[in-house]
């Protein structure tokens, strides 16, 4: 009672005492077949050791592109709820996530946590309301957009510098691969925390995201490989676990390691077979793989939106490999609930945390929203050569996986290493597929003829939800604003401009 007493003299329960770490790792573009527990090939030790030991999610479900993902992973839910669903935010984009919805940041800031992001933000430039430290996190060290060079944080194509320590331009990042950046950043915020409050550390790494840049120490470790974008995607690869490693090592030294829950994920699937396409004078490089799965990155295929995650927590999780489906809207809900906070009823994620804990429990989540946008394309013109009806669009149910329609590549490609080479494709539009995920998790066979009922009953579904989002059911992005060029603000990515 008197322990009680005085911890509550210090504003202090015993309940914020309790309260886990929180460690959420982002991978950008990482291929379903680009971990060691996938491909033996691929050099992931320390994350490999993570999932093996944590719970390895092998039906985990990102959205199929950057921006999306990110604000579903922080607000728990889906982009058509946020304003995401067009797709990923270019940096003239004058728009950005709705700010009328609360983060995972703000939940745990609220709950006495401290919050730090450090990475890729990619969830709006052109007014601070979007920005980080106006999001939830306490701090801020990366960049706003959605891709620079690793090593001088410029962008390519529209030249400007995007590095950013809290909302002041961060010179000091020019010269330091961004993985080191992020991995320093990380260190030095573990190693100076004060315990009396819980971590929250957002990590979303910039790689092995393009333009494929690593040092040669790393890609020769897979010299062994007939295609050299893939040496160095790979090496990329292995210089996030290198980094990731790291960060685990920190935390133990630290003696935080003990009452954390790491999360790992990948934004989307990888890009492959040509897709996503050269956009506005953009060269796309292409080194990643998600074989077995179909399609890409930007399609609605599993390779685009199936992807690499497990949780990891040595008090709170005993080791196993999950099959059932995972969301990541559901880690809004799910990490609030094992810090003991309650969540907003009306988010499209599912409280996973009890299940996450005892594998007995029935599995949380029976549906998923893939995605559901109009294709208008007012920026690169990926979708000019299909029209804007119907949506691009997919629902699963169960094991069944209804395609209203996707566009894009629509293949299966194979990774060098396994002796043919990621073949080139060519973007196709389909409609109306169906197809049972268990039994045909490559998505090979159409039932759509076959089992018309629940095709229709899925589709229905679809069309269901495209009337209840009344006029955002036909939003699309702006286009993009002259205003926001970096010339018009001393050579930066700046804000003010919307």
């Amino acid at each position: 009672m008197f322990l009680t007493l005085l911890l509550a003299s210090l504003g202090v329960t015993l309940g914020q005492q309790d309260q886990p770490n929180i460690i959420l790792i982002i991978a950008d573009d990482l291929g379903f077949n680009d971990v060691s527990w996938h491909n033996q090939k691929v050099l992931t030790p320390n994350l490999d050791s993570l999932a093996r030991s944590g719970i390895i999610l092998e039906q985990h479900y990102s959205q199929s592109t950057c921006s999306p993902t990110r604000g579903a992973v922080l607000t728990g839910r889906y982009p058509i709820n946020m304003g995401l669903h067009p797709g990923a935010l270019t940096p003239l984009t004058p728009e950005g996530m709705f700010t009328n919805v609360t983060t995972l940041g703000e939940k745990l800031r609220s709950a006495n946590y401290s919050t730090h992001a450090i990475g890729k933000w990619h969830l709006g430039i052109c007014n601070k309301a979007y920005w980080p430290t106006n999001r939830g996190f306490d701090h801020f060290s990366g960049f706003m957009g959605g891709t620079t060079d690793y090593y001088t944080h410029n962008t390519r194509i529209i030249h400007g510098y995007d590095y950013r320590a809290d909302t002041e331009v961060d010179y000091t990042a020019n010269g330091t691969y961004d993985t080191t950046l992020i991995r320093d950043k990380a260190n030095e915020v573990i190693s100076g925390h004060d315990k009396n409050s819980p971590l929250f550390l957002y990590l979303p790494f910039h790689a092995p995201h393009d333009p494929l840049q690593v040092e040669k120490s790393y890609q020769d470790m897979y010299s062994d490989i007939p295609d050299v974008d893939r040496q160095k995607y790979l090496g990329m690869v292995t210089a996030l676990d290198d980094a990731v490693g790291s960060i685990i090592d920190s935390l133990k030294q630290s003696q935080l390691y003990e009452n954390s829950i790491i999360v790992f994920l990948s934004d989307n699937g990888a890009p492959g077979g040509n897709w996503p396409p050269n956009m506005g004078g953009y060269v796309m490089e292409y080194g990643a793989s998600n074989w077995p799965l179909r399609g890409s990155k930007l399609t609605l295929f599993e390779g685009g939106t199936r992807t690499v995650s497990f949780i990891h927590s040595p008090k709170y999780i005993t080791p196993r490999v999950e099959t059932g489906m995972v969301h990541a809207t559901d880690w809004f809900p799910t990490l609030l609930s094992a810090a003991g906070l309650e969540h907003d009823e009306d988010v499209d994620g599912v409280d996973q945390w009890e299940k996450m804990k005892n594998s007995s429990l029935p599995e949380p989540r029976q549906e998923m929203l893939y995605n559901l946008f109009v294709p208008v394309d007012n920026v690169y013109g990926v979708w000019d050569a299909i029209d804007s009806w119907p949506p691009i669009s997919a629902i699963r149910v169960g094991d069944w996986k209804y395609i209203w329609r996707a566009y894009g590549f629509d293949g299966w490609s194979t990774p060098a290493e396994q002796g043919t080479g990621d073949e080139p494709g060519v973007p196709k539009e389909v409609k109306h597929q169906l197809y049972n995920l268990a039994l045909d998790p490559m998505e090979k066979e159409n039932l759509a003829e076959v089992e018309p009922e629940i095709a229709e009953m899925l589709l229905n579904k679809l069309k269901a939800t495209y009337e209840g989002m009344g006029a955002a059911g036909n939003f699309s992005y702006p286009p993009p604003s002259a205003a926001g060029r970096p010339e018009n603000h001393g050579g930066i990515w700046e804000d003010g401009w919307c």
